[in-house]
């Protein structure tokens, strides 16, 4: 076991099997640590920010935590730093938004459980399994009640440790869920991919409709991404229709789901639609013109072309196949079953 997978496991043990957690913890639903706000420009331009965030109108939020900072005495406002730091996360401004945090724990007199989460979902996102696993170790000593992000992203972590991990990332996702109904998004859709990446497809089927019926009820739900994953478990069963369906949904929502283009492409292709194959993959080039397989898809495209392009000046009947054409269509359709059954990596 590396020395990041033991940390994590180190944490895991101090606090989160204690959990049994029944609901998301929300960003914009947290009141935050408490601060100090000692003059009324200072209050305003928070509140200002707070209602801002909560309409994920984050550069108007973020000029109001600003300025409350500015108005604060000595700029000392650890509340504002923390509700500024949600900001520049929303916006993908992660150095940024790691300052905000750390200046933030600097400040407070209060454990700030919370600030060292944010800190350890940022370490995640930017691949640095290290200070995502102290941030792990530091909130783990400060929390005084259940909190179901820790042994969620416990579970990430053990996932990136290699597949003998699986089964106990699977235990810490159903940990953060903790009792039916479940409300945790990101946990609920973490472990249906893992019950892909352990190849349990019906299991991962049962997790991903579930999710769709309960939607109305999930935040931050990306119904794409469910869809997508859905496709490629219908697909790994043998029901193709409902694997096309699947993709077409997430198609529909997102016109410029390039997953979704180039899966219903393949899938097309390999029951021989031709005319529908040809339209998925120009999408998919549209939208994803410098994907790595990009060429091979132009490549398939023009040849899918060729072949209902109407023959001129052509010494054979037309949609009369050659030998080499032949062979090559069928080199082609292995390539893409391959594809297909190797689909998003899971």
């Amino acid at each position: 076991m590396n020395k990041w997978c033991a940390i994590v496991l180190g944490s895991v043990i101090a606090c989160s099997f204690a959990f049994a957690p029944s609901a998301q913890a929300g960003h914009f639903s947290k009141k935050g640590p408490k601060g100090e706000n000692t003059t009324d420009p200072a209050k305003q331009n928070f509140e200002v920010g707070k209602r801002a965030l909560k309409a994920k109108d984050y550069d108007t939020a973020i000029d109001a935590f600003l300025q409350s900072l500015y108005f604060a005495r000595n700029n000392y406002n650890p509340e504002a730093l923390f509700f500024l730091g949600l900001c520049y996360k929303a916006k993908h401004q992660d150095e940024k938004a790691i300052d905000c945090f750390k200046k933030h724990l600097t400040e407070t007199t209060e454990r700030s459980v919370d600030a060292h989460m944010e800190l350890a979902e940022l370490y995640m996102r930017n691949d640095n399994e290290a200070e995502c696993s102290k941030e792990l170790v530091e909130a783990s000593r400060e929390c005084r009640e259940p909190n179901p992000r820790i042994p969620y992203i416990n579970a990430v972590l053990l996932e990136r440790s290699g597949d003998k991990y699986l089964f106990d990332a699977q235990q810490l996702y159903l940990t953060a869920l903790g009792d039916k109904p479940w409300t945790y998004t990101d946990a609920w859709v973490g472990l249906a991919e893992n019950n892909m990446k352990q190849k349990l497809w019906r299991s991962a089927l049962h997790n991903l409709s579930d999710i769709i019926k309960d939607q109305g009820r999930l935040q931050e739900l990306d119904l794409e991404r469910v869809y997508l994953d859905s496709g490629h478990c219908w697909l790994q069963v043998g029901n193709h229709q409902a694997a096309m369906d699947s993709w077409k949904k997430a198609c529909a929502l997102n016109p410029d789901s390039a997953l979704g283009h180039v899966n219903l492409g393949r899938l097309f292709d390999m029951e021989q639609h031709v005319s529908s194959a040809i339209t998925e993959y120009r999408n998919y080039l549209r939208v994803a013109p410098k994907a790595a397989d990009a060429q091979q898809v132009k490549d398939r495209l023009a040849w899918l072309e060729q072949q209902i392009r109407p023959a001129e000046d052509e010494p054979l009947p037309a949609g009369t196949p050659t030998r080499a054409s032949q062979l090559e269509d069928e080199q082609e359709k292995q390539r893409t079953k391959q594809l297909m059954e190797k689909g998003s990596g899971f």
